[in-house]
């Protein structure tokens, strides 16, 4: 299998993200309230998923490309369509694998296989890429390490969790890339290579990778919504109850007295009312204007 020339893919990317400056600060004064997709306010990786949509990585997760579905996981297909257009990879005639030609990121594949950054999913013959399979983090290690040419270590052994694993090299490079913090803030001592990648982790590994800033969007709007009720409350009696007092007190056209008092109604209630304002009280339920009518 033919590898395109690492130097070649990184001054692709390297040209690539040069071009985007100008338009990002453009993007990132025009975004809507919310910003570009409707599911992921919120989220701590929402301003890297804003710079992956300005550089063209992504176009969302739908037809009309209203949403992003931030915590999807990512099929090895998408990853190789992520890829592709962020090392601005060519198209290539050769169908590299068995599985995938009814995928729409088919062309991605074979760009990715092409450039030997994907090597298939069934050592040794690898002939089969299982496009639908998620990518795993330690899986995804190993793709940005051949995509984007990266070979320090650094001091090696960054994670307590990787040891003796085939991707341990490719995670350690990857950490020292910077491109890779761990999965455990604060400690950041772990790594979960078996754990998938979802796709708001992917958006972050790809604006590191390609050295771009975040996009922060302007919160979203809220909307208040005001109830109005156009019936009082219903007293028992047909009257609704009257706004003055916190229990219902029947609105009465002519006059209420409490129930055992010296007052001739016609309508009356038992204590104890509580009397909202006391100089709001228009049945006099309150007689010692302490708030409180009909106590006795």
């Amino acid at each position: 299998m033919v590898r395109v020339g690492a130097a070649i893919r990184l001054m692709m990317a390297a040209s690539a993200a040069w071009l985007l400056t100008a338009s990002i600060a453009s993007a990132q004064s025009g975004l809507p309230p919310g910003g570009t997709f409707g599911d992921d306010d919120g989220s701590i990786h929402e301003g890297a998923i804003e710079a992956i949509y300005a550089a063209g990585i992504t176009v969302g997760c739908t037809d009309d490309g209203d949403l992003y579905c931030p915590d999807r996981a990512v099929t090895r297909a998408e990853m190789a369509t992520f890829l592709t257009r962020a090392l601005d990879l060519p198209n290539t005639p050769v169908d590299a694998f068995a599985d995938d030609a009814a995928s729409v990121h088919h062309g991605s594949i074979n760009a990715v296989a092409l450039a030997g950054i994907a090597k298939g999913c069934d050592p040794p013959a690898n002939s089969s890429f299982c496009p639908d399979d998620s990518v795993t983090r330690g899986q995804m290690a190993a793709f940005l390490v051949r995509g984007f040419d990266l070979s320090d270590p650094g001091a090696g052994d960054h994670f307590s969790d990787d040891d003796s694993i085939v991707f341990e090299a490719d995670i350690d490079m990857l950490a020292t890339a910077g491109i890779t913090k761990g999965c455990n803030p604060p400690d950041n001592d772990l790594y979960c290579p078996s754990e998938a990648v979802s796709r708001a982790e992917m958006a972050t590994f790809l604006m590191r990778a390609l050295d771009l800033d975040p996009i922060i969007p302007p919160p979203p709007t809220t909307t208040t919504t005001t109830t109005t009720t156009t019936e009082p409350p219903d007293d028992g009696q047909g009257y609704g109850c009257h706004p003055a007092y916190v229990e219902c007190v029947p609105n009465h056209p002519v006059d209420v007295d409490c129930a055992g008092g010296s007052g001739n109604g016609p309508v009356y209630v038992e204590g104890p009312i509580h009397v909202k304002d006391v100089d709001n009280d228009p049945y006099g339920l309150d007689h010692d204007n302490d708030g409180i009518g009909c106590e006795d």
